[in-house]
């Protein structure tokens, strides 16, 4: 059974969202939910065996795409791989959620 999810007609028209770039050094950033006590020592092991260009380049989300709708039997357009769930929720509501709609969500545990 394929299912169609409506998308929102101001998802169709929106403009891309751009971070303030400059102005924030210095700061407690959590409007970004950036990471204040810094790296792990297992992060920092790995992020030191990469080379400067795998670590100025974005992550491709093909392959891993790909190996993980093969694992759940499914096809990878119907898989999204995001950059964390504040940005997975953010993708879905502002994709399938219309301004002033109504959502039901369960209370917090």
């Amino acid at each position: 059974m394929k299912v169609r999810l409506p998308v929102r007609e101001t998802i169709l028209n929106r403009r891309t969202y751009e971070a303030p770039a400059e102005g924030r050094s210095g700061k407690l950033r959590l409007d970004f939910n950036e990471n204040t006590a810094g790296c792990s020592p297992a992060v920092r092991r790995a992020l030191a065996k990469l080379t400067t260009k795998q670590l100025a380049m974005y992550p491709e989300y093909q392959a891993p795409t790909e190996r993980m709708a093969r694992y759940f039997g499914i096809r990878p357009e119907e898989l999204l791989l995001t950059n964390g769930g504040d940005d997975a929720l953010r993708v879905f509501f502002d994709t399938f959620v219309e301004s002033g709609g109504r959502i039901l969500i369960c209370q917090p545990t």
